[in-house]
């Protein structure tokens, strides 16, 4: 919608935008939207304190809890199959992560960069992969000198 500032997921502002003309907007799912403008309902705070307060009745008549959403906390850097470089923003640190799907799971397992450095951790990881398909603990030489990227 063109005047829509940006979007605050915060739970006091949860379906609300500020408009650029003076206004704040609110879209609650399952309801008409209500825009509030500033000079009609006396500033800016008063304005807003009337528009949560709408937000709220609303939420209530449609059964809307309104809560915290959750944020991811990292992020994929680098992948090959069967492991990837993640970064951990509450660890704020890097790991090299195995993984592989088997009987109708994920499994996977991490190793910090910070404790192994950055090659042994992706050479463990490479082995662990390997352990987790084959069932075999391939010992670590083998898998730091196999240099192709042959696994499936």
């Amino acid at each position: 919608m063109k005047g829509i500032q940006g979007k605050v997921s915060t739970p006091l502002m949860r379906y609300i935008s500020q408009l650029d003309y003076g206004a704040w907007f609110v879209r609650v799912p399952g309801k008409p939207s209500k825009t509030f403008s500033w000079k009609k309902y006396g500033g800016e705070g008063k304005s807003l304190e009337i528009a949560r307060q709408w937000r709220n009745e609303t939420c209530l008549l449609v059964n809307i809890v309104i809560k915290n959403k959750k944020r991811g906390t990292g992020r994929c850097i680098k992948k090959a199959r069967g492991y990837a470089l993640t970064y951990s923003r509450t660890k704020n640190s890097y790991d090299w992560v195995a993984y592989h799907y088997c009987n109708g799971r994920n499994r996977k397992k991490s190793f910090a960069v910070n404790k192994y450095g950055y090659k042994r951790a992706r050479e463990l990881a490479k082995q662990h992969r390997i352990f987790l398909k084959t069932g075999v603990l391939v010992p670590i030489e083998d898998v730091m000198n196999h240099t192709s990227e042959k696994e499936e």
